[in-house]
């Protein structure tokens, strides 16, 4: 698994750590939590979108199902999140398991994506709990 650092810098935040650290895990699920997972469903639709083109010889009719079917997974006590296709036919498809056929005809294979959607939700994670720190310290009027 790809693992990546959320960084805090902000001094305030950091001289009020005791306190944050208390509350952590109500301000990481109420505000961290929905933006990672937008940002790493938006990255695998992003990179699934368009569809390749239908080969020549097929006759199948893409119903679009395997698109729609991007989530998150996660674990904020253990701090990771996986991206899943909740899909049966999508290990085949674009997963670990994925047959030369659809290689060849153009699908990405998810785990050569892994790396770089785990890095780039590192710092989306980093701004929303800075954001969500900001928000708790003020509503207790320490801000």
């Amino acid at each position: 698994m790809t693992k990546a650092l959320v960084e805090i810098k902000n001094k305030f935040i950091l001289d009020n750590l005791s306190i944050i650290n208390r509350n952590m895990d109500a301000i990481i699920g109420r505000v961290v939590d929905p933006p990672i997972k937008k940002f790493m469903r938006s990255y695998m639709q992003q990179k699934l979108k368009p569809y390749p083109p239908v080969p020549p010889q097929s006759t199948y009719i893409r119903t679009r199902e395997l698109f729609r079917s991007w989530d998150v997974l996660a674990n904020r006590r253990q701090a990771w999140a996986k991206i899943i296709n909740t899909v049966a036919y999508a290990e085949w498809v674009v997963g670990q398991r994925q047959v030369s056929f659809h290689a060849t005809t153009g699908w990405p294979k998810l785990p050569d994506h892994e790396e770089p959607i785990v890095k780039g939700a590192a710092p989306v994670a980093s701004r929303a709990l800075e954001s969500e720190i900001f928000r708790f310290l003020n509503k207790r009027g320490l801000v």
